[in-house]
Formats: C-alpha cells, structure tokens, sequence
C-alpha cells in the first residue's frame, strides 16, 4: 500500500512540475503566438507557488484523501474553462480593435503549436482549481470557534470608526450621476433644449426618486440643501451600517471570532463606506442584497426545522419588497426565490398557508406599487436596458457574418438598431452606445446625451416606448433567437468576452476600484437640479489628498483587493456548489439559489467588469460562505458521533 503511494506521489509530482509550466502559458495583446510563455505575471507566479506548495503538503503528509477525485476535476474543468475563454477572447483588443469586435485571440487555438500550448494551459489551470476545490472538500467546515459575536452596538460602533474619515471628509456627502437625474425627476427641472421637464421613469426605480426626494426635502427645510443632502447621506448610513453590522454577526456566530473580523475589517473599507456617503440607489441595494439573504436562509432555515413563525414571513415580505423595489432586475430574484420556498414548504407540508399568504403579500405589493406608477403615469425603464448581451450578439454576426441574414432579417434589425450606426457604436465591453440606438430611451444623459436629444427632437426616438417599437423589438429579439440557434458558438463567444472580467479573477484585479465615487464628482447642466448651486463640499485638496491615500493603502490590503475582485462571486460559487453536489446534499443548493441569480443577473449588464454591478453578489459572499460551513461543520459532527 505504502509503494502504490509512493507510486503515486512520483506520478504526481511529474504531474505538477508540468503544471507549473503550463501556468505560465499567457495570451499577450497585441496578439503574438510566439510569445506565449511569461514568468514575470505575479498572478501565474502566485498560481505555479500554490502548485508547488500543494505538491509538497500533500507529499509530506502521506494524505491520500487530498489527492483530487473525479468530482474534483469536473469543477476544475469548469473553472478552466471561464479563465481560459474569457483571457483567450479578450486578447487582442487593441489598435483598430479596441471595441473588440473581431475576436482576435482565437489565434491561440489555431495550428498545433498554438493549440497544444492553449491545452496545457487549460488542463495545468484545471488541476489547479481541482487541487483548491479538494482542499476546500476536506477542511471546508471543519472547525467552528464558538465565540458568541459581539454586542451589536460595539460591531456598529467599530463600522462607524473605520468610516469616519470618508464620512468626515465628504461631508455633508456626494451625489452620483444618477441620483442627480432623479432629483430631477423629482423636483420637474427644466431639459435644456428639448424645452420640457424630466418625464417621471422608472429607469432608476422611482421608489427611490421618491425615498430620495421627500427625505431631502426634509431636510432642506431644516436648514439649507446641504442639510438636505447630509439627511439622505445619513439614512443611507444608518441603514447600511445596521445591515452590514448583523452581517458581520451571523458570519462571527457561525464561523467565530476570525472570520468575523475578517468581515468586519471588509464592511469597514472604502469599498462600502464611500458609498454609504454618496446618494445613489445602490448603496442602500448592496445592503439589502445582504439583508434578502438572511431573510431567505432564515425563512428556509425554519421551514428545514419546521418552525416557521409569523414573524419570520413578516420580516421577509418587509424585506423581499424594499429589495424589489431598489433595483429592477431584483424582482426576480425576489419572485423566483419565494417560488422555491413555497416548493420547500409544500414538500414538508408546514406552515404552508403563513408561506402562502407572505407571498401573495409580496407578489401584491410589487403588482400594487406597479399599478401606483401606473396611475401616476411614470415611464418604464427602456427595453434596451435589458437586452445589452441580445444586442451585442446580433450586432456581432451582423457586422462579422452578414451573408448569414436575409434581407428581411436586416430590415428588422435596422428597425430597432440602425445598421449603419453599429460599427461606430459596437464595444464588446461597453454596450452603452449600442442601446443608446434603440427607438425609445429613459436615460436622458450620459457620454451620447446630445445626439439622444437630437434624435428626440428628430422624432427618431421616443422617450416612453410606444405600441409600434414594441413590436418592432418583438420582431428584432425574434431574429435574435433564430440566429442564435444558427450560430451557437458566436454567440456564447460574444457573451463570454462580454464579461471576461467577471470570468477571470486577473482581469477583475484591475477593475476591482472602478464603481466607487471619489472626490466629490460635478456634473454639467443636463443633470442640475435648481438648488445644485447652493450645494458644496467643505474639504480642500489637502483633504482630499490624505483620503486618497488612506484609501488607496486600505483597497492595497490583500484580503480588500481579494473581495473587490469582479470574478470573486463567481467562483466562490462555483466552489461552493461543487462541495454541496460532491456531499449530495440537494437540499442545499435552494439556499444557494439568490447569488446564483445575482451572479447570473450581473453577466447581462453593459459594462464588462464594472464593480458596481458585482458588490450586491460580493455582500452575499460571508453569508453563504458562513452558512454553508456551519452546514457542513453540523455535518460533520453527525457523522463522527
């Protein structure tokens, strides 16, 4: 038995010295196929180090159980596969093809050298992330240090001491771009040039504009508009710093006192705390993408216990709600996840009628708040918003395999995106201009705002989606539809450049910072509200200058730029999914249903790699990692007695 080991420990290490080389492969921009080997990339040096280091543990340990299994590779695989094509397809984008839109690094597959190199690169990545995911399998869970979190005052107090200095310095607080349309919006400022007031949209959810707008109003008539804007800083202080508070509590009572800090030092980066002091729905949302997950893991914890109280559907119709009505995509996460849970409930037969009535409750309060904005006639968020990925590929085989469209299929298409404007528009990581040429558009700003006012004015676009560009975009997604199942790879290799910075934890290193508002942003006119002259900061460039450091020392920490990463939700994910399927225990995989949507919803945006659009899924992360392994360290303790 000792020899077979052996054995294999030789076999083995073979193994992971070609794994080490196979790490090194890269894809370079510009494309060159004879330079694919590079030893100076930190992130391939850190990779071929945890080969290595896993070679060695396991040798010395003579501990057979940390060699991967079958399962173990599958999840490997899987992994390789979103580093692999997201890094492959992203290479080349330079020069005449910044926009990405002929898919260059498919060079790298092409001849055998080329191909052979592209191979070893996938299966040395593959072992690799087998190698995590079996370490993961085998000590995920495997202790709890049961230390009861702290008093919930002390871990608010602690969060508000590492926000100090970005709530100081920005005081009275900063508003986002859109915050800034939606106090127009609010108030009925004037547009420039079109000679009509902002038309009230649900494009950013007007649940906001209205929490945002009564709560300023609020306070301006206390003192002043500053007083207004502190007064939406400070609700949006309180709420977040409540939330991520009792975040860091269930991850401290569930994992103890480490992994609490841990989260504790996180919540109290720059990350959240320069959202807490800027306006703009998404730093309430973060929270609440939390919060919804406790709710739900609460609600299926008691349905698992069959002690599902009152209370408990209360607070998560409260909860399932707000988060509904603080992003528009949220809805289905939140209509999909009650599903489920009506689907548990039904199958233990408890509590079905208290489940049933929380979520008719839910589904008659989104349905009666849609009918409020009905009757106060505000205009849907555009179609286009939500079909950015649909675009881009249709765009992509119109612009790089037109033959393979009829003429009347071009008609359709040009009808909703004038063809001649596609290539001048077209950016495989940025759709914002391609949705800018859809026939009705409610975001009236931005880079392009002058030709959307110039077609507004032409008559070419439309502000509320009329009858007629319904059907027009009925017909366009059904042209959409019919070459996707032509040309299957297209558009899975479209989609998958699309968000290489959300499949490939390198590249989501360098934009990990992107989403967060620095240095009280200003704004033009086309987005100024009648008192946005009395309103002002206090700081100076002094100020300024040491925030930026701070800041820029507290995103350098390690474990900060780990969590900022745009590819972490992702594959922490897939991780934990891959643990929960090798247990079989099926029943797990409904609590991991919310990120699983959160993930998938933040792969349909328009901008590729665009943090903003990854912490709502990166606020989940301790959660389910914390539940996930008090499951397991439960499960373990059953079956050891």
């Amino acid at each position: 038995m000792l020899g077979k080991l052996k054995d294999r420990r030789i076999w083995w290490g073979v193994v992971l010295s070609v794994t080490s080389l196979g790490l090194m492969v890269q894809y370079p921009t510009p494309i060159d196929v004879n330079n694919r080997v590079d030893y100076s990339n930190w992130f391939q040096v850190i990779a071929v180090l945890a080969v290595i280091g896993c070679g060695i543990y396991i040798f010395r340990s003579n501990d057979k159980e940390l060699f991967p299994q079958i399962w173990d590779y599958v999840v490997g695989a899987i992994l390789a596969c979103f580093y692999v094509s997201s890094i492959l397809l992203s290479a080349g984008q330079n020069g005449s093809n910044t926009n990405g839109l002929v898919l260059a690094g498919i060079a790298y597959v092409k001849g055998p050298i080329s191909f052979l190199l592209t191979l070893l690169s996938f299966l040395s990545w593959m072992i690799l992330f087998a190698f995590i995911m079996r370490t993961i399998t085998v000590y995920f869970g495997w202790k709890v240090d049961h230390n009861n979190p702290p008093k919930l005052w002390k871990i608010i107090l602690s969060l508000l001491v590492l926000w100090l200095i970005v709530i100081v310095v920005f005081f009275p607080g900063q508003i986002s771009f859109d915050a800034m349309r939606q106090f127009c919006e609010y108030e009925g400022q004037k547009i420039p040039d079109l000679g009509i007031t902002y038309p009230h949209t649900n494009h950013h959810p007007y649940f906001v504009t209205l929490l945002f707008g009564h709560l300023f109003e609020i306070g301006k008539s206390v003192h002043s508009v500053n007083t207004g804007v502190f007064t939406v800083v400070l609700f949006q202080i309180i709420v977040t710093v409540l939330i991520y508070s009792c975040v860091v509590s269930y991850v401290w009572k569930k994992m103890g006192r480490i992994a609490g800090m841990i989260t504790l030092i996180i919540f109290g980066s720059p990350i959240f705390s320069t959202y807490a002091v800027t306006i703009d729905k998404s730093s309430i949302y973060y929270s609440l993408c939390g919060l919804f997950y406790l709710a739900f893991i609460n609600i299926f914890e008691a349905i698992n216990n069959k002690k599902l109280g009152t209370k408990q559907c209360l607070n998560f119709f409260l909860v399932a709600f707000i988060f509904s009505e603080f992003r528009n995509d949220s809805k289905y996460i939140v209509l999909i996840s009650v599903l489920l849970l009506l689907g548990l409930t039904l199958y233990h037969h408890l509590g079905r009628l208290k489940l049933v009535i929380t979520i008719v409750a839910v589904l008659v309060s989104i349905l009666g708040w849609n009918a409020y904005l009905n009757k106060e006639k505000v205009i849907p968020s555009a179609t286009g918003e939500a079909l950015t990925i649909p675009t881009r590929q249709l765009s992509y085989i119109y612009l790089m395999d037109r033959s393979s469209l009829s003429k009347k299929q071009i008609q359709v298409i040009n009808r909703v995106t004038p063809v001649d404007s596609l290539l001048k528009n077209y950016n495989i990581n940025d759709a914002d201009n391609l949705k800018n040429l859809y026939p009705s558009n409610t975001f009236l700003g931005g880079e392009q705002w002058e030709m959307v006012f110039k077609k507004i004015k032409e008559g070419k676009i439309t502000i509320k989606t009329t009858p007629g560009e319904k059907k027009h975009i009925k017909e366009y997604l059904k042209v959409w539809l019919e070459q996707g199942l032509k040309h299957p790879l297209k558009y899975i290799a479209v989609y998958v450049a699309a968000n290489s910075h959300y499949f490939n934890p390198m590249s989501g290193v360098s934009s990990g910072y992107n989403g967060l508002f620095m240095n009280n942003p200003r704004f033009g006119e086309i987005v100024q509200p009648t008192w946005y002259a009395q309103y002002h900061t206090y700081a100076g460039s002094s100020e300024y200058k040491l925030l930026d450091t701070f800041v820029s020392l507290y995103l350098g920490f390690p474990l900060i730029s780990i969590f900022a990463n745009t590819a972490l939700p992702l594959y922490v994910l897939v991780f934990l999914l891959g643990m929960t399927i090798a247990k079989r225990k099926w029943w797990w995989l409904i609590a991991m249903v919310p990120m699983m949507l959160m993930v998938g919803l933040y792969t349909l945006t328009p901008i590729n790699g665009y943090s903003r659009y990854t912490i709502g899924a990166s606020v989940v992360v301790p959660i389910v990692t914390a539940f996930f392994w008090d499951k397991v360290y439960q499960y373990r303790r059953k079956i050891n007695g």
